[in-house]
């Protein structure tokens, strides 16, 4: 597989030799032999953006190199080599390429020699400028192809980015994690350092105890010593100064951890937010390339081909033409059409080519300065990133911090670590106890053995004293010798009762709490037993006595050995008195002796065999029985272990995943390094070790992976195995069907609640596709709820913004309608004070011309002098124009007034026209504003009811909204009808001062008045109302509840699938239980019953004893009695022994000897004869066989099944013999009774009142009683 090897900066392609893939250093040498970039600054990237590895050369097609002293800012290493042409086309890509003037000239016009020469110079010239052009066109595509390449090294690069990117933000989560869980230990520390410090002064505590708890403030052994008189409670045992210090240098620390992980996080968002940045930059980039068309020089080339072509048609054209002059003018044409068209369009083919390839080149080197840009930009994020590696190593405590923080812990921990010590003193003193009573009992057992072998010695001696020598016999019994050696180290002497008291004391200090609850454990397991015990305990099973469990102490049990003696005193007092009773008799005796003899012989064989096989029976049974158990234990063990091989299984496999993660981190870490970093040799080889060890490890697991499987396989064969085997009882299917039916009717509800107006499919299948169906129609209507929020909140929003300039509209329109009624009221009063005026002067004119008219009159009669008369004339006519000019000054300015008064009233009418529309505008608004707050309100409720409905609750915790799995405490479903209507009944708990439920946060009162927020009578308070609404709406968070929608789906169809999965399995092992069931049946069919007898059963029916031709014949049985055969025509009972049917009717009757003595009195009584011969024979066919009252028994009528004199099967597994098969009763079908025989009542009678207690009794009498009452 050939792999091409992509160089970032200069945009080159080149091909890697096949040979030089088994090593990555072989790689890198070759790419500095043919790029001149050094091993150490070649950064190496596959496709995904990964480092390359060993592994990945034979695995990748393509590899991706970039020079790291190129990205620091050094200068560039030298371009590839280049072939000799590629080169010369490279050293012309700068000049533009010229093919000179088109030829135009010819020798002569007539003659066609010189024309078909003028075609043969253009076609040659247009030959050379196709070739040049192609040269220039493969230049253009040259470098397109490495802008390309350019642009897909900088993809790769930042994709490489991404990863480093995710793997410092997974780092800084872990190490986030591990801070932020140290630092609430430690505040849930130092915030109660005080409260744990008094409360270690209310808790006693004993000096003793100092030998194992240093207090802090001690340092020496003297100090010790007098310190410890004066220790009363646990506070003397730290020191309040160090603990005071601790807490401050411990707030101190989680201040400092804090602001480390605040700058971390900085850091890694910086990083994070660079990084989209040159991602979006980098995608903008290659949709701009994508959107060039790169195909323009190979079209150009086309044409230009195709003009070619042209000319050299024409050219043959023209030689092919005769020599004539008509054929000189048709190349004259062509010629003409040649210098009109086509010469020109090739010259503008040439300049469109040059212009490609100087685009071309200008996109090359732009995307190499853009992508040197960017590059510089990664690699200072890479930095940000090495630095934030660096600090997550160093984000933990320094050692001092540390201290102060454990000494902190140490007084939250004191009472519960002394409460121990004190457990474990009074478990070493009762240990001890234990040891020396022990001791002690053992060696008066030993004694006692020790006496009784003297004893039995002496007697032995007294035997043999006369031949041998009593002081050679002269020896001591073996003993023992147990001694108790001292553990070292005593330890205070402490009783239970003060273990109580000091967890009285704790109680009332601390209360129920954890360090009750671990003190508690402790002292529970004070009275635990040991394992030794527990399998001293297990050694008694089923009433037996194992002795292999107790160990070696059972050799100390010598019962055997009197057995032993027993039995054999037993064997010789039976031949001494065989012997005795052979001596005394005759010949007669001795044979009826020996006969007697001889059938206790084949008695006691008989009875050996049938003890012999009844003991057989039972270890058969016991041993089917041990089977099975052994099966189901197998089973259980097989389960067990295949969910502990599958939960070991997905642990390694998890743990494998981690490996590999941590593998990949660390050789990318290693190569990161690698090319920014010197002089780390040493660190670098550890690395590298680390890794090959996790590799190891890996590998490790990774066959510990296959063991476990292949163990696994192999539990399931023997699964599989055990599973054929084992025979599977129906309860189990019809437990299986049962819950099939309940998941199915839950499902079915489900599916009635999500849609009620829906008709619920059949099958599981159905089932999960509807309520997937309904889960994407959930999610879809909650996006579309998200959607009509959001769009409702943006209503509201500009409704709130329109109606804020609708008022400010109405308040300017208020104040110009104020100011235009002063100036109206203005205008009215100078219109008032102007009309005054102008009849003023009218009045004031009128008198002038009365004084005029009067002094014309007296100057036409001549009173006064004519010059007093002219001048008071001339003065009066001054003063009149005056008044006139006046009045015609006012009467203009009333007009003015008039008209700027209607202007003002039809201002003021058309504000109060728009104040009008706005305040309807408004209301209207506010109405819709309204009703959207209501649509929204309904909406979360039915939300929260469809959860509901679900079984999942809405809990809220802050300002965050969460959803959880209801209690069925909480929340049950009853069925109220056959209809499946369905009523939910739901019990509300008192929820927690930390989280409240949805059903609890609010009053209905207050949620219903934040619905009338827009009925406000201020600003302030619609503005208050409106947020209050706005908060209460916008805690329904609807992306919780689609993603609880869809798990709640899911599990619905990963249960349905479960059980249908578990139903088909069912049907399977049904099939095959109902197949052995039919096979059981069939050979059953051919066995005879012994119990339980029914219709079509068969039966081995045998005569009582006493019996006579026609007497009673029971059915062979186990526990069953009273079973009669009802005799027919051909059986010949009185001439056969046994007979072998088949059971057709079971008739149950109950004797009922009240009826007969009733019959008899009716007889006494002279009643009709009829009626007492009836009765007589329903008592007869009640009672045949003259059985006891009260009995129940059941006419059996059967059909002979084997020819007479057939041998019976045999009856089967069962602790049964002849002789429990045998009733007690003699049958008779007379009509009269015969007291002298033996019959059956006379034994049934003696246990009349036992067997009328018996279960097959009571059901006889109660069946009777119902026919009775019926």
């Amino acid at each position: 597989m050939s792999i091409s090897v992509s160089i970032g900066h200069t945009g080159q392609r080149l091909p890697l030799d096949p040979s030089l893939t088994g090593t990555l250093e072989a790689v890198k040498s070759w790419i500095a032999a043919q790029t001149n970039i050094q091993p150490r600054s070649q950064i190496l990237l596959t496709s995904q953006g990964k480092q390359v590895r060993t592994q990945t050369l034979l695995t990748e097609n393509e590899l991706f190199v970039f020079d790291s002293s190129w990205l620091n800012g050094k200068k560039a290493a030298s371009p590839v080599k280049e072939p000799p042409s590629l080169s010369a086309s490279s050293e012309d890509a700068s000049s533009h390429f010229n093919p000179g003037p088109a030829p135009d000239t010819i020798t002569s016009t007539n003659d066609l020699a010189s024309w078909q020469n003028l075609f043969r110079v253009r076609r040659n010239w247009a030959a050379g400028l196709l070739e040049g052009c192609s040269a220039r066109a493969k230049q253009a595509e040259q470098y397109q192809s490495e802008k390309a390449v350019i642009e897909r090294c900088l993809a790769v690069a930042v994709a490489s980015l991404q990863h480093h990117i995710k793997s410092a933000d997974k780092h800084y989560a872990a190490a986030e994690a591990r801070a932020s869980e140290l630092l609430q230990e430690q505040q849930a520390h130092a915030d109660n350092w005080e409260r744990n410090l008094e409360s270690l002064r209310n808790i006693p505590a004993r000096p003793d105890f100092t030998r194992f708890i240093q207090p802090m403030h001690m340092s020496t052994a003297s100090r010790r010593q007098s310190q410890q008189q004066h220790i009363t409670t646990l506070q003397g045992y730290v020191d309040v100064v160090t603990v005071k210090q601790a807490a401050s240098a411990a707030r101190a620390s989680m201040n400092t951890l804090g602001s480390k992980l605040d700058a971390m996080r900085d850091e890694l968002d910086s990083a994070t937010s660079n990084s989209n940045d040159l991602l979006q930059a980098v995608d903008q980039l290659s949709n701009d390339s994508v959107n060039e068309s790169a195909s323009e020089p190979a079209q150009l080339i086309e044409e230009i081909d195709m003009v070619v072509k042209k000319m050299a048609s024409d050219l043959e054209h023209v030689q092919s033409l005769p020599k004539t002059s008509q054929a000189c003018a048709q190349a004259s044409k062509m010629a003409l059409l040649h210098t009109r068209n086509y010469l020109p369009n090739l010259n503008d083919y040439c300049g469109e080519m040059n212009e490609l390839v100087q685009q071309a080149k200008r996109g090359r080197d732009g995307a190499a300065d853009i992508a040197l840009e960017h590059m510089r930009t990664l690699s200072m994020i890479e930095s940000q990133l090495a630095k934030l590696y660096q600090d997550v190593k160093e984000i933990d405590l320094p050692e001092d911090q540390e201290a102060s923080l454990v000494t902190l812990s140490i007084v939250s921990r004191l009472p519960s670590v002394y409460g121990h010590l004190l457990v474990e003193s009074v478990r070493r003193r009762e240990w001890v106890a234990k040891m020396r009573r022990d001791s002690m009992t053992l060696q008066e057992e030993v004694a006692v053995y020790q006496e009784e072998e003297e004893k039995r010695r002496k007697k032995w001696m007294r035997n043999v004293d006369d031949l041998v020598s009593a002081e050679a016999l002269q020896s001591r019994v073996l003993g023992i010798e147990l001694s108790l050696q001292n553990e070292g180290g005593s330890w205070p002497m402490v009783t239970r009762e003060e273990l109580d008291e000091y967890i009285k004391t704790l109680l009332d200090v601390f209360g129920a709490g954890p360090v009750i609850d671990e003190i508690d454990l402790a002292v529970k397991d004070l009275d635990k037993p040991t394992r030794k015990q527990i399998k001293h305990a297990r050694a008694f099973k089923n009433g037996s006595m194992h002795e292999a469990a107790f160990g070696d102490t059972s050799l100390l049990l010598r019962g055997h050995d009197a057995n032993k003696a027993l039995q054999d005193s037993n064997s010789r007092l039976e031949e001494e008195r065989r012997g005795s009773l052979v001596q005394g008799q005759s010949n007669e005796e001795r044979r009826l002796a020996k006969r007697v003899v001889d059938l206790e012989a084949e008695l006691q064989a008989r009875n050996d065999e049938a003890a012999s096989r009844k003991k057989s029976d039972a270890e058969i049974q016991k041993q089917v029985d041990e089977a099975i158990s052994t099966k189901k234990d197998l089973m259980e063990n097989m389960d067990a272990q295949q969910r502990e091989f599958a939960i070991e299984r997905r642990n390694l496999e998890t743990e494998l995943r981690e490996v590999k993660e941590k593998l990949e981190e660390a050789e990318n870490e290693v190569e990161r390094l690698m090319g920014s970093r010197d002089g780390i040799d040493e660190e670098i080889a550890r690395l590298k070790e680390d890794a090959s060890g996790h590799a190891a490890r890996a590998a490790t697991e990774h066959d510990a992976r296959g063991a476990l499987e292949r163990k696994l396989e192999q539990a399931q064969t023997a699964r599989r195995q055990a599973e054929e085997e084992m025979q599977r009882m129906r309860a189990e299917q019809e437990r299986i069907r049962e819950s099939e039916a309940e998941h199915l009717q839950t499902l079915a509800t489900t599916h009635a609640h999500l849609s009620p107006d829906a008709e619920s499919p059949t099958g599981l299948l159905g089932l999960s596709a509807a309520l997937e169906e309904l889960a994407r129609r959930s999610a879809t209507h909650a996006k579309e709820l998200e959607d009509a929020v959001a769009f409702a909140k943006s209503e509201n929003e500009s409704l709130w913004s329109s109606n804020e300039r609708q008022k400010n509209e109405l308040a300017t329109a208020a104040q110009k309608q104020a100011e235009a009624e002063d100036e109206v009221r203005q205008a009215h009063e100078k219109l008032s004070f102007e009309e005054a005026r102008v009849n003023a002067l009218q009045e004031q004119l009128s008198e002038e011309q009365e004084q005029l008219r009067s002094l014309r009159d007296k100057f036409a009669e001549g009173e006064t002098g004519s010059e007093v008369l002219r001048q008071r004339v001339a003065e009066e006519e001054g003063r009149s124009a005056k008044l006139r000019t006046e009045l015609a000054e006012a009467k203009s300015h009333i007009t003015s007034l008039d008209v700027e008064l209607m202007r003002l009233q039809k201002k003021h009418k058309l504000y109060q026209i728009n104040a009008d529309a706005s305040s309807e505008r408004l209301q209207k608004r506010a109405d819709r504003a309204k009703e959207i707050s209501q649509k929204l309100y309904t909406q979360n409720l039915r939300l929260g009811r469809l959860l509901e409905r679900l079984g999942l609750v809405v809990a809220y915790q802050g300002e965050s909204m969460s959803v959880e799995r209801a209690s069925k405490m909480a929340a049950s479903t009853t069925m109220i009808d056959p209809s499946m209507h369905m009523s939910r009944q739901a019990s509300m708990t008192s929820p927690s001062p930390t989280r409240k439920s949805s059903a609890a946060d609010n009053e209905p009162g207050t949620d219903l008045r934040l619905l009338h927020w827009p009925d406000a009578q201020t600003a302030e308070e619609e503005a208050s109302q409106y947020e209050a609404f706005l908060n209460h709406v916008t805690r329904f968070d609807l992306d919780v509840f689609s993603d609880a929608i869809t798990k709640r789906v899911k599990d619905y169809e990963y249960t349905a699938k479960k059980y249908s999965k578990e139903s088909k399995d069912s049907t399977k092992r049904a099939d095959a239980y109902r197949e052995r069931a039919l096979k059981l049946r069939s050979e059953a069919h051919n066995k005879i019953a012994v119990r339980d007898f029914k219709e079509g059963d068969m039966a081995l029916f045998l005569p009582t004893r006493g019996g006579q031709v026609k007497g009673a014949w029971a059915a062979f049985n186990i526990g069953c009695p009273h079973y009669f055969l009802a005799e027919r025509d051909g059986m010949r009972l009185g001439t056969r022994d046994f007979i072998v049917a088949r059971i057709q009717k079971v008739e149950q009757k109950v004797v009922d000897l009240s009826g007969q003595r009733a019959a008899a009195q009716m007889a006494a009584d002279g009643r009709s004869i009829d009626d007492a011969s009836a009765s007589s024979m329903q008592d007869e066919d009640d009672n045949p066989f003259d059985l006891s009252d009260g009995l129940t028994w059941w006419m059996v009528h059967a059909v002979e099944e084997r020819v007479a004199g057939a041998a019976p099967t045999t009856p089967g597994l069962g602790k049964s013999t002849v002789s429990t098969a045998t009733v007690d009763a003699k049958g008779s079908i007379r009509i009269k009774r015969s007291s002298k025989s033996d019959d059956a009542s006379k034994h049934l009678n003696k246990s009349l009142d036992s067997r009328r207690s018996s279960s097959n009794s009571k059901k006889g009498v109660t069946s009777t009683g119902a026919t009775g009452s019926a």
